[in-house]
């Protein structure tokens, strides 16, 4: 069961409350990865900063329609917005972008009927464009809001990206309350289904320590991925060529930690395949 009737097709949301986790760098690599495997890729900056939208080279500017025209209007064409691949070398790998002009729409939705599910509604009424994707992987905006609660609402699965950082940890903690309660509120299921640690240093103490602490939190432990992202140079190399780690750099610890990564996502939103 799903939240948009399309099948096939598997939403993912990357999220936290707090800014700076690496949520835009894991959703660009898992991207990478998923393309690079021959799926049909769409990536949905839902962030006003558009860090997704700058690394896969689409211009940041007002003269392109973005996801902001997606929720305000209703009659927007996707055709219209969906920048089509080949993106960063990987040919099936299409985006909707963002731009500084997102900031405003909040402010314009909040008094829209049904404004948690604009997104959601948005993909039914044009099912045929969305389903032709094997996976629709959404970036967020570090905020709890009427925004980053359609990218949630919509989504099969919702990952919490992590920084070895206890302010992190807590912004998780306090983002699945939340959310779970509004999630019932809205009778959805509990989709959040994986929390990823980034930033991991063998090195440091304190990413043992953190690492530690998420196996004995409750439901966390749960939905633990196995596989951290550890801090490695070329990850941010190939953020700043605009390249994800599969196309920039095969050989180092980030490109082998993003393929298992991978592979542990595509198992835990398709269950019905193991």
């Amino acid at each position: 069961m799903n939240n948009h009737d399309m099948g096939n097709t598997k939403i993912i949301t990357f999220t936290n409350l707090k800014g700076g986790t690496g949520k835009s760098m894991v959703c660009f690599n898992v991207a990478g990865f998923l393309a690079e495997m021959g799926n049909k890729v769409l990536v949905v900056d839902f962030d006003l900063q558009a860090n997704m939208t700058h690394r896969c080279n689409v211009k940041n500017n007002n003269s392109i329609y973005t996801i902001k025209e997606i929720l305000e209007d209703k009659t927007t064409d996707p055709s219209e917005v969906i920048v089509k691949g080949p993106i960063n070398e990987l040919p099936t790998l299409d985006i909707i972008p963002s731009n500084f002009y997102f900031t405003f729409t909040e402010m314009r939705i909040i008094s829209y009927p049904n404004r948690e599910k604009l997104f959601q509604n948005h993909i039914k009424s044009h099912k045929d464009i969305y389903d032709q994707y094997d996976y629709i992987l959404i970036d967020t905006n570090p905020s709890f809001n009427v925004i980053s609660i359609n990218a949630l609402v919509v989504s099969d699965a919702v990952f919490m990206v992590n920084d070895i950082d206890i302010e992190a940890l807590g912004g998780s903690k306090i983002m699945m309350q939340r959310w779970l309660e509004l999630a019932t509120e809205l009778e959805l299921e509990n989709n959040i289904k994986g929390f990823i640690i980034n930033k991991y240093d063998k090195r440091n103490s304190l990413s043992d320590q953190f690492f530690e602490a998420c196996k004995q939190t409750p439901f966390i432990q749960d939905i633990l991925f196995e596989t951290v992202i550890p801090v490695n140079v070329s990850l941010v190399k190939g953020v700043a060529y605009k390249l994800p780690i599969n196309i920039f750099s095969k050989r180092t610890s980030g490109n082998k930690a993003f393929k298992e990564l991978t592979k542990e996502i595509i198992e835990r939103v398709n269950p019905e395949d193991e």
